[in-house]
């Protein structure tokens, strides 16, 4: 059984969780990369910003929200690395993030929930590995947290009109960061007109600042106020194309018991019932189930990829302050409960022991692109440049010294996936001598141009003739000739 309440050590306890929570992510952080895992964004999103801020506009990008880049932004201006400074904004969040998480779940649930709750969020594999890349993911999480602990301090005053506008103004600031909390935001907005009128109305508006001024841009540059969902449903479907639809029904409950892991989605599970009378935590815990079922409704129709796994961290975030009122629960109950839980909490720490220590393995860089980016740093004579449609675009990017304006990204078209007419206005842009390719990377140009096991090749109007392969054979460089080819001369 758990000390009460009133027992000294759980004062103590959060500063020792802590403390071991910032060192497992000072660790991994030395010891890991930026993060190739879950998308090059990772490494993308420093190089993107410095381009941005070359050429300002209140808008960095129309597929996602801005303040990831402002962030980002931020931290450049003290720490002027477009690798470091990104991780380093993630790691912060990630301290706030657990802060965060202490305080709600102990306006919520108690003290000794709140403890608990720090423990389940130290040990997540998924958080440990996205504290430590540069995606926006953290930081994300740490805003929508803050948005529900806003909504908290208002659901305990429902009169006061201002808290009411706070609340709303985290939720649209969330809202701007990323797109999934827009799923959640009429269900919360709905709980708030049922909570106070006058109040309510001055929390649905002010957290929708952000999505009708969006529209609103989205609409008046596209004509479709929707337009920035589609660009990542395009996308999303040539990931999902080859999986049945079971594949697509049991990849999101997969993804969660390995990456919440297990014990700590099925300890939630188990609140749903357990704590439904529990008003104030109905916010947060609909707010959960709801961004669960548009991920799985989303996968099953094709619009969401279960390659994007690194949307499942703010999600167990959500779910984690009722799983260690469960656990809580459990370990205050009958002996069989606590011999349970006492045991899931074991296994607990042990998935995510093997998980984190197998993530830093699984998301090493191939020693085939380290090769690719050696040989990509020796052989382009300036001003040549190189077309990179490899799926470690930003790895390689960085690493094969192109930031300078000499890569050329693959990007697909509107649709979301590569035709010809998009290869060859890549392949047609300025002084482009040299391809990076991955010839088992369906999600570029891969299946656009399919090159033979062979030195030379004409496809689409170019000769392609390789000049390296791996040793491993999963990446290529390809020098590429054109009529016009005599345009650009090296130094």
């Amino acid at each position: 059984m758990l000390p009460d309440e009133n027992w000294r050590g759980w004062r103590v306890a959060p500063v020792v969780v802590f403390a071991a929570y910032v060192a497992v992510r000072l660790a991994v952080f030395a010891a890991s990369d930026n993060g190739i895992d879950f998308h090059h964004n990772a490494y993308d999103r420093g190089l993107f910003v410095e381009r941005w801020l070359a050429n300002f506009e209140v808008v960095p990008d129309a597929a996602y929200g801005p303040v990831g880049y402002y962030l980002t932004a931020a931290t450049m201006a003290l720490v002027p690395d477009p690798i470091l400074a990104p991780r380093l904004l993630s790691l912060i969040s990630s301290l706030a993030l657990f802060w965060i998480v202490a305080v709600l779940a102990r306006r919520i649930f108690g003290v000794r929930e709140a403890v608990l709750a720090l423990v389940l969020l130290s040990v997540h594999p998924h958080g440990i590995r996205l504290s430590v890349v540069g995606l926006d993911m953290m930081p994300y999480a740490a805003l929508v947290m803050a948005a529900f602990l806003a909504w908290d301090r208002w659901w305990t005053n429902p009169e006061r009109v201002g808290l009411a506008a706070l609340a709303g103004f985290a939720f649209t600031i969330a809202a701007a960061t990323r797109f999934e909390i827009w799923a959640v935001l009429p269900m919360v907005a709905g709980l708030a007109l049922l909570r106070a009128r006058r109040a309510g109305l001055a929390f649905v508006a002010a957290s929708a600042v952000f999505p009708v001024a969006w529209c609103v841009w989205q609409w008046r540059q596209t004509g479709d106020p929707l337009n920035f969902l589609g660009i990542s449903q395009g996308v999303s479907a040539i990931h999902m194309a080859g999986l049945s639809l079971f594949e697509r029904a049991i990849a999101w409950p997969a993804v969660l018991a390995h990456d919440a892991p297990l014990p700590t989605a099925l300890l939630a599970l188990a609140a749903f019932i357990t704590l439904r009378r529990t008003r104030r935590a109905w916010a947060l815990m609909a707010s959960a189930a709801w961004t669960f079922a548009v991920f799985e409704t989303q996968t099953l129709r094709g619009a969401m990829g279960t390659n994007e796994t690194k949307y499942v961290m703010p999600l167990v975030v959500m779910l984690i302050p009722q799983a260690a009122a469960e656990l809580v629960r459990r370990l205050n109950g009958r002996r069989f409960e606590k011999f349970i839980a006492s045991g899931m909490s074991v296994i607990l720490i042990g998935l995510s022991t093997i998980v984190t220590l197998a993530d830093n393995t699984r998301f090493a860089v191939p020693g085939g692109a380290v090769e690719q980016a050696a040989f990509l740093r020796e052989t382009p004579r300036r001003p040549e440049r190189v077309v990179i449609g490899t799926s470690l675009q930003g790895w390689l990017l960085v690493h094969a010294d192109l930031a300078d304006g000499r890569a050329v990204l693959a990007a697909p078209g509107p649709g979301g996936a590569f035709d010809e007419d998009d290869l060859r206005k890549l392949l047609d842009e300025p002084c482009v001598r040299y391809l990076a390719y991955e010839p088992d990377n369906p999600v570029d140009f891969a299946p656009v141009l399919e090159l033979p096991d062979e030195t030379k090749a004409e496809r689409l109007g170019f000769t392609f003739t390789r000049v390296f392969r791996s040793g491993d054979g999963r990446f290529a460089v390809y020098r590429v000739e054109r009529p016009d080819s005599a345009d650009c001369l090296g130094p």
